[in-house]
């Protein structure tokens, strides 16, 4: 909302606004092949993407089922800390109006991974892992290869499960998704714990096992905006990026930026600051935003941004 307002201000015209964020681990404690460890919610990571995405794109809305979502990728690059997969989440189009950026003709919001991530979790999608519907009963008698074998047509060929998987995914025996699965445990084996649930309950508690936070990792966040726009005949292009590590498994960057700008906020009301706003308001005005970014400075969570022309 700074960048919008700023922009505004100085009579620019808005074409497109792109905003990305990525709850992820701290390269110093990236040591799976997934690139990546849960730092909140495990069943929301699993479910994450469940429905169709939408968003504006060249002045149209788009679409994004979910068994095409996780193929629908751009790469984006922050500095310093090289290449991320981004993918729209959810429905981007209520906050067409909630930031007052009616008439634009991009505006996606989306979720941030690293390289190979996407493709990896699109394979567990095709085959049906992530499913949250389909309830399992007497799943502590089976392994996660029997589930894994399960779910593949039994018209699948080859001499064994991986290169049964590799054949109905259409991918090489030794592609980076098929490693990754393996590396989960799908060809180990290894025993299911739970006595019943969905195949998304019985992927998730797999996967508490395998992306846990160990002690001393640190967690971090990624926050991208790029906004277009134009002022007279030239497009500006202003980008504005975030990083945050965490301290440990439990002093992380995801909780350090949901509980602090609550706490401002709180602090704010309390002493009066927001006397002038009365009722229910989704907080995206100057008198929240200030002085909630000028205190989150001080604790070292700050944007780094820069401009360029794009054309003229």
């Amino acid at each position: 909302m700074e960048m919008l307002d700023e922009v505004r201000h100085k009579g620019g015209k808005l074409h497109a606004l792109r905003s990305f964020c990525g709850a992820l681990v701290a390269p110093e404690s990236d040591n799976n092949p997934w690139h990546y460890k849960f730092t909140w919610a495990p069943l929301n990571v699993v479910l994450a993407g469940q429905g169709t995405a939408q968003y504006l794109e060249n002045g149209q809305p788009r679409y994004v089922p979910y068994n095409r979502l996780y193929s629908h990728v751009n790469r984006y690059e922050v500095a310093g800390y090289g290449a991320f997969e981004g993918y729209p989440n959810r429905d981007s189009m209520p906050y067409v109006d909630r930031y007052g950026v009616a008439g634009i003709d991009t505006f996606v919001r989306g979720t941030l991974r690293r390289d190979g991530y996407c493709a990896a979790w699109n394979a567990l999608v095709q085959l049906g892992l992530t499913d949250h519907t389909l309830h399992l009963n007497h799943t502590n008698t089976y392994t996660y290869t029997d589930l894994l074998t399960s779910f593949l047509p039994a018209t699948a060929k080859g001499a064994n499960l991986r290169e049964r998987l590799s054949n109905f995914l259409q991918l090489p025996t030794n592609d980076p998704s098929i490693e990754r699965i393996a590396w989960l445990g799908f060809f180990d084996h290894e025993p299911i714990q739970i006595e019943q649930g969905t195949p998304a309950n019985l992927l998730c508690d797999l996967l508490q096992r395998k992306w846990q936070l160990q002690v001393g990792d640190k967690d971090m966040i990624v926050m991208l905006h790029q906004i277009d726009y134009y002022l007279g005949d030239q497009l500006h292009r202003r980008i504005s990026s975030m990083v945050l590590t965490g301290n440990d498994e439990e002093d992380t960057a995801i909780a350090r930026t949901v509980g602090l700008p609550m706490a401002m906020m709180v602090k704010l009301v309390a002493t009066g600051q927001l006397a002038s706003l009365t009722g229910v308001h989704v907080p995206l005005m100057p008198e929240v935003y200030q002085p909630i970014l000028r205190e989150l400075a001080q604790y070292g969570i700050g944007f780094i941004e820069n401009e360029s022309v794009v054309e003229s």
